[in-house]
């Protein structure tokens, strides 16, 4: 079976964005090569607050983008996997499946 990692950045008192959403209090970290830690996964799972940021860039590498979301209406954005509701269903299946 599949792993599902959790990828995140956040600060010390557990917190992944200021209060109105902001990321810039994350240093830039020269030193860490992204496009060697991104291309360990096929899959990018997030919420729909992380999609609409990954969205704006415009980069996904060509990865399986699934979101889970109660907001995002899934005919609005094609080739993207929404999932609401109880999502452990399709999470296990995501888990099953191999790698492309």
């Amino acid at each position: 079976m599949r792993r599902i990692r959790y990828q995140v950045a956040c600060s010390l008192d557990g917190y992944i964005a200021t209060a109105d959403g902001g990321y810039d209090w994350i240093p830039a970290e020269p030193e860490i090569d992204f496009a060697a830690l991104f291309a360990q996964f096929d899959v990018l799972l997030m919420g729909r607050k992380t999609y609409e940021l990954v969205r704006g860039s415009g980069d996904t590498g060509g990865k399986k983008i699934v979101v889970v979301s109660s907001t995002l209406r899934p005919e609005e954005h094609p080739g993207v996997t929404v999932l609401s509701g109880d999502v452990r269903a399709p999470i296990e299946a995501l888990k099953r499946r191999s790698r492309r």
